[in-house]
């Protein structure tokens, strides 16, 4: 779900509040723990073509937060 849609009306418990911290995570892909902690961020590509890089970047930066070994992958 992007910030600014509509719940559906499945959910009714839930409230969408419009805020300014909220406003400034527009456009911006963040990555979460399981505890709800932002561990990464990364500007949405404007492009389409853009997003095949930024997948790579993302990719590139949890291998290093995780300490992944890149051929067990």
């Amino acid at each position: 779900m992007f910030v600014g849609q509509t719940l559906p009306a499945d959910y009714p418990v839930f409230q969408l509040q419009q805020t300014a911290a909220a406003s400034q995570l527009q456009n911006q892909i963040i990555l979460v723990d399981q505890q709800g902690l932002a561990l990464l961020s990364y500007p949405m590509p404007e492009q389409a073509e853009q997003m095949a890089a930024t997948a790579k970047a993302i990719r590139a930066d949890l291998m290093k937060f995780c300490n992944l070994n890149p051929a067990s992958v």
